[in-house]
């Protein structure tokens, strides 16, 4: 996959990992046109967050892999549990993964429970790779799951 993690402090390298995929975004989805309270807003996302994550951890995870986007708050707690996060990750590459680690793509984190089954490989790596053009000097992240 041409992704990388969302946080440089998340694991670049895990051997045998664990793996969920989530077919919404990790965070409270808000319409950009409401208009919002925002100390209401930041209470009911911490809120919504701390649930997220005692599901989260049920299932024990070594690596999220999210089909939309994330919350900076679900990033950052993500990041203290220590756990790595790959987002934006298309709908095609999300079923291929789910038959390649044998599970299935969980449309939303609430209904993570204990009796859900996470999915496994051998390893799962990231590495830079420079497209060798000198003039653009682009460099691309690939995400490996061996």
């Amino acid at each position: 996959m041409k992704k990388s993690i969302a946080h440089t402090r998340m694991k670049k390298e895990i051997m045998n990992p664990r793996i969920l995929l989530l077919s919404n975004s990790l965070g409270i989805q808000k319409d950009e046109e409401d208009f919002l309270d925002i100390e209401n807003e930041i209470k009911q996302q911490d809120s919504f967050i701390n649930i997220i994550m005692r599901k989260i951890e049920m299932v024990k995870p070594n690596i999220i892999i999210v089909q939309n986007d994330a919350s900076f708050k679900a990033i950052e707690a993500l990041v203290d549990r220590n756990i790595t996060l790959v987002t934006n990750v298309k709908e095609s590459v999300m079923q291929r993964l789910g038959r390649l680690t044998q599970t299935i793509n969980c449309p939303s984190a609430v209904f993570l429970d204990e009796s859900f089954n996470t999915g496994r490989c051998g390893k799962f790596f990231m590495e830079k790779l420079s497209s060798g053009i000198r003039e653009k000097g682009k460099i691309e992240n690939i995400t490996h799951l061996i």
